[in-house]
């Protein structure tokens, strides 16, 4: 994992996943989360774990789940972090165009990490800036690494023309395993997001 938020500029994180957390299984997930915040000392009693999404005033935290399977994954403040977990199946070239902008489809190494790139981008965004739909984000500056591709993303200025302005301090990370595309997303929003 230390490669992981290394590669997302972010000093710190958990990231966990299991291929037996399906939607069914949401309360396991976040038992789960629960004891790897206890096993760090992180966990605060203002923390609301059970709350959807959960929350704590000291780390950023993003579930995603799918019928094949699930995760978490948590970033100190005033780090906000975005996961998104999708069955490769499940992934249309059709769905994932409805939420793509103009070349952005060509521009993507594969196509199939767009969505989930976009899903975490917009998870990450939540207490902040998120623009009204996925379809609004543009994923760009795709670089291979080992096991993936980092990404940038943009969101629209506010009454301005879509992707006008890039996410400062943003970086993501979209990879494939075992036939489930995973993105992550981590962003520093300064010291004035860590009360949020």
């Amino acid at each position: 994992m230390e490669f992981l938020f290394k590669a997302l500029n972010t000093p710190d994180g958990i990231f966990v996943w299991d291929r037996n957390w399906t939607p069914d299984k949401k309360h396991d997930i976040r038992v789960q989360l629960t004891a790897e915040l206890d096993k760090r000392g992180w966990r605060s009693p203002k923390d609301e774990l059970e709350d959807s999404p959960p929350y704590s005033p000291k780390f950023s935290i993003s579930i995603s789940h799918s019928p094949a399977g699930g995760g978490f994954a948590v970033v100190p403040k005033p780090y906000q972090v975005g996961l998104d977990l999708e069955d490769e199946k499940r992934l249309t070239e059709k769905i994932t165009a409805r939420v793509c902008q103009e070349g952005e489809m060509n521009d993507a190494p594969d196509w199939r990490h767009l969505f989930t790139a976009k899903e975490a981008v917009f998870k990450a965004l939540w207490e902040r800036e998120q623009p009204a739909t996925i379809a609004q984000i543009r994923i760009f500056d795709w670089a291979p690494v080992k096991g993936g591709y980092l990404f940038k993303a943009q969101t629209p200025a506010k009454n301005t023309t879509p992707h006008s302005s890039p996410i400062p301090n943003g970086m993501g990370l979209a990879m494939t395993q075992y036939g489930i595309r995973f993105a992550i997303f981590s962003v520093n929003f300064g010291p004035e997001s860590a009360d949020r």
